[in-house]
C-alpha cells in the first residue's frame, strides 16, 4: 500500500521540490528585475543631481520615480507595497549601491 502510494504521489501532483525550485525561480527573477530598476532609478536621479530622499518617502524623487515606473512594471509597486520587509528600498541600500556605481 505504501510503495503504491509513494508511486502514485509523484506521478498525480508533481515533485514538490521542482515545484518549490520553479517558485524560487520566479521570485529571484522578479527580485533581479526589481534590482535592476532601482538601480536604473538611482543613476538616473545621480547624473541628474537630483535628490533621491525627500522629507518622507512618499515625497522623495526614488519613491516617485519606483510609482512612475510602476506603471509598466507592476512587480515595482509590489515592491513599494512590502518595502518594510524589504530593504531593496532603504536608504542604507541606497547609498551602498551609488558608491558601487561610483568605483
Amino acid at each position: 500500500m505504501s510503495i503504491e502510494y509513494a508511486i502514485q504521489i509523484p506521478k498525480t501532483y508533481g515533485n514538490m521540490i521542482e515545484m518549490t525550485d520553479d517558485e524560487s525561480k520566479k521570485a529571484r527573477q522578479s527580485n533581479r528585475c526589481c534590482l535592476m530598476k532601482i538601480i536604473e532609478i538611482l543613476r538616473y536621479l545621480c547624473r541628474q543631481g537630483q535628490a533621491m530622499q525627500g522629507d518622507t518617502d512618499d515625497e522623495s524623487n526614488f519613491y516617485q520615480l519606483i510609482k512612475l515606473r510602476g506603471k509598466d512594471n507592476p512587480a515595482l509597486i509590489k515592491l513599494i507595497e512590502k518595502r518594510c520587509r524589504d530593504k531593496y528600498t532603504s536608504y542604507d541600500i541606497q547609498n551602498e549601491l551609488i558608491e558601487i556605481m561610483g568605483c
